[in-house]
């Protein structure tokens, strides 16, 4: 007889094929807003039915179900019905208004900022837009936020803390193969022009409608480029277009152009480009003890989203190396759950000294119980976020000697570069570190300086910014 569980289960998927569909869902806007259903060839409707609705993805440009549900507390169920309701109401096909917690007087000029996700768990683009408002917000702006989506609601209460306003309103990353949407587009321009912004700051080379919006309305605009397209297939294949059109694109629609290391302006070919690196929250990482390098074992911990592209086969095989060789170390692999992580563990195995500590919010409680921090990334980076709120918070950083990172690190005084892939090179490192305590330590307080000098303060950088936008 079937399990609870499997009846359950079952239920789920067959509730999922007679769910209606909310009058207002748009086949078209949901294939280019989820590039996934069409890569996984599922029909809109059908994907919408069984797991859209859960997932709290938008059936239109119209409405944002993640952020409705924030808005108005609502269940996966109260807010299905909800949407209903919306259908009729004034609110309906306006955006999602959450108010910011920052005042500034309204004679000070307003400036857009775009994010491209707010995903409920935060990585790179959620904690770099973080970054950015923090530092905009000590400038003479006052500073309207919009985002295409809003699932947590620790994420929404730190955006607030930064901004005047947001608004929620969904729209898509640029395709290639894809006509710009007019009706977002004309949902930007009513906005910028209700809000009387002076100048749209778009934080990733993804999106499209808010830059023509600007430009029909001859408002100027900045694009902070944080990738790399040619290490990136991934953004290569979302974007369906090759890395040289995807910066032509942005080049055609941003009057200013900002990349987060020299590397990425030289790679890109961006040598006009401003410089301004990400950065971290220094005053909570600099409130951290720093780490006894003289205990045993050290913690060393590698902060990934756990795909393959960041280096989660060579950690374990690292493990195993320093298992088989006793020495004093335990690893922690701090991130969710991937099809690449449970392959790589089928393959190779789990060492009882490799542990798995899932996703983790807080940045104290990421980094406290750690003392080594590497990042193996197979790709090229254009920054290394997790290096930098190491080293600003005491700890021995490691990594790979390419993309943006030897930039990042300096030299070896400050970390540790070893060669792409060289296992090795890594296990060698650890165990000099564990033989000569002095030197770890000095490294890890070298790191610490060169963080907080070179990147606590962003503030000249972004003025140079804010400058040529505004």
């Amino acid at each position: 007889m079937p399990s609870d569980n499997v009846l359950h289960k079952l239920w789920q998927t067959l509730r999922g094929y007679w769910r209606p569909l909310p009058k207002c869902f748009d086949a078209v806007w949901y294939r280019r807003r989820y590039p996934d259903v069409a890569a996984a060839g599922m029909d809109p409707a059908s994907h919408y039915r069984r797991f859209g609705c859960i997932e709290r993805r938008d059936p239109c440009a119209t409405f944002s179900a993640s952020a409705s549900a924030l808005k108005y507390d609502l269940s996966v169920a109260d807010a299905a019905k909800h949407l209903e309701t919306e259908l009729s109401a004034s609110e309906f096909g306006r955006p999602v208004i959450f108010n910011g917690k920052r005042k500034s007087p309204e004679t000070w000029p307003v400036l857009m900022v775009c994010g491209h996700q707010g995903a409920a768990q935060l990585y790179g683009a959620e904690r770099s837009l973080l970054d950015v408002l923090r530092v905009l917000s000590g400038q003479p702006v006052n500073i309207l936020l919009l985002l295409p989506e809003i699932h947590s609601r620790t994420y929404l209460e730190q955006l607030q803390l930064w901004c005047d306003c947001l608004l929620v309103t969904p729209y898509p990353w640029w395709r290639a193969d894809c006509p710009p949407n007019k009706e977002i587009v004309e949902s930007f321009t009513t906005i910028m022009s209700e809000h009387r912004v002076a100048g749209v700051y778009v934080n990733t080379l993804t999106l499209d409608e808010p830059l023509r919006a600007a430009r029909a309305l001859n408002l100027p605009t900045a694009v902070h480029i944080r990738e790399l397209p040619e290490a990136d297939s991934a953004l290569r294949g979302a974007m369906h277009a090759s890395a040289i059109d995807i910066v032509q694109h942005v080049q055609q629609l941003a009057d200013t152009l900002i990349v987060n290391s020299f590397y990425a302006a030289q790679t890109l070919g961006l040598e006009d480009a401003v410089v301004v690196p990400n950065t971290a929250d220094f005053p909570r990482l600099r409130s951290m003890p720093a780490p006894d390098f003289s205990r045993r074992p050290l913690a060393v911990g590698l902060i990934s989203s756990n795909l393959a592209k960041k280096g989660v086969a060579d950690f374990f095989a690292l493990a195993h190396l320093a298992k088989q060789s006793e020495l004093p170390l335990e690893f922690y692999l701090v991130g969710p759950d991937s099809p690449d992580l449970e392959r790589v563990m089928a393959e190779q195995g789990c060492p009882d000294n490799l542990h798995r500590r899932g996703y983790i919010d807080s940045v104290i409680e990421l980094y406290r119980p750690l003392d080594i921090v590497l990042n193996l990334s197979h790709f090229e980076e254009s920054f290394g976020r997790t290096i930098l709120e190491a080293m600003a918070a005491g700890r021995a950083v490691m990594a790979y000697s390419h993309g943006a990172l030897p930039e990042l690190i300096g030299n070896d005084t400050c970390g540790s570069l070893v060669p792409l892939g060289d296992v090795q090179a890594l296990f060698a490192q650890l165990a000099h570190w564990l033989e000569d305590v002095t030197v770890l330590t000095q490294t890890a307080r070298a790191g610490c300086e060169r963080a907080w000098t070179e990147y606590g303060d962003l503030g000249p950088a972004l003025e140079v910014a804010l400058k040529r936008l505004m």
